[in-house]
């Protein structure tokens, strides 16, 4: 954690020369090679200040070992008062509030041998109700159907592998002599099997999880994977906010009020009484003749929307 000196992105510096891709380049493959990631920030959205130019290049950065073994954190990046650069704090003995998850449907799921069979008869279902309700209430027996396909199948996947590894170890332990029997022949294969079919099945989550795309066929990142998906969850929650007023709120009830009161500024309040239109007026005013009329309902063809994109 600290001054890197270096941009990663290219809005992290504003009211200077453009930002080239040249100037991030290095830094964004050192990120890459050493499997390092940023820690989400709070408070000022740059770093340093000098005169007119805004700039991000204090960082706090850390490996996979650090995202797996760690609570979520944020940086909280103070106030400057008489310095160039914002000093950044982390808070570590934070307890985090955990909350009811949302279901994530995983890819690995969809190739399930009765995962057609499950929805097609959930789907099936009747609710006794019309139109979209009976379309919902569908959708929510499909999607109870495929959290408890979930839990039975794959809510366990590590320790599966776990299982599989020890039993194969065991396996070719007794193998390591050549007079053995040809069961052990066919229990290694079918372990191996097993072993690449949930080793890809647990690699799908994790890469699903994180949003990284960019795995090479046949090459293991599950460590990476992991901690990328930890990073990404820390960033989709909110454990500290930075109200209106510059105060920080770190409680749930304090956060949540304070996102239900900027909305409510945002949208405003509800008219009790809705203003109509009078016709008396809006006739005295320019109105359409019928060919414009006509010309405004009048069905669009391919070049018209090919002049207009």
């Amino acid at each position: 954690m600290g001054d890197f000196n270096a941009i990663l992105n290219l809005e992290d510096r504003v009211h200077s020369i453009e930002v080239h891709d040249a100037e991030i380049r290095d830094f964004r493959k050192f990120m890459v090679e050493a499997g390092m990631t940023e820690l989400q920030t709070i408070g000022r959205s740059y770093t340093r200040r000098n005169n007119h130019t805004y700039s991000r290049i204090d960082r706090a950065i850390v490996n996979s070992n650090w995202m797996t073994t760690m609570p979520h954190l944020l940086v909280q990046v103070i106030d400057p008062i008489f310095l160039d650069h914002s000093p950044l704090c982390i808070e570590l003995d934070r307890l985090e509030n955990r909350c009811r998850k949302a279901f994530i449907f995983m890819n690995c799921i969809a190739k399930h041998l009765n995962f057609t069979k499950v929805v097609e008869d959930n789907w099936r279902q009747t609710n006794n109700a019309h139109y979209m309700k009976d379309i919902w209430e569908k959708l929510k027996h499909v999607k109870n159907a495929i959290k408890e396909l979930n839990v039975k199948e794959f809510n366990w996947v590590t320790e599966r592998i776990k299982d599989i590894r020890g039993k194969l170890k065991n396996v070719q332990e007794d193998m390591r002599t050549p007079n053995h029997s040809q069961e052990l022949f066919e229990a290694e294969k079918e372990l191996r099997i097993q072993l690449e079919k949930w080793d890809l099945i647990e690699e799908s989550i994790y890469k699903q999880k994180s949003s990284v795309q960019w795995l090479k066929l046949g090459e293991s990142n599950s460590a990476y994977f992991f901690a990328s998906m930890k990073n990404r969850r820390a960033q989709n929650h909110i454990n500290d906010l930075v109200s209106t007023k510059g105060r920080m709120l770190q409680t749930e009830k304090g956060i949540e009020e304070e996102i239900l009161k900027f909305y409510k500024q945002l949208l405003g309040n509800a008219n009790t009484t809705l203003p109509a239109i009078r016709p008396n007026i809006m006739n005295t005013g320019p109105i359409l003749n019928r060919r414009q009329k006509q010309a405004l309902i009048r069905p669009f063809d391919k070049e018209e929307v090919s002049k207009a994109l």
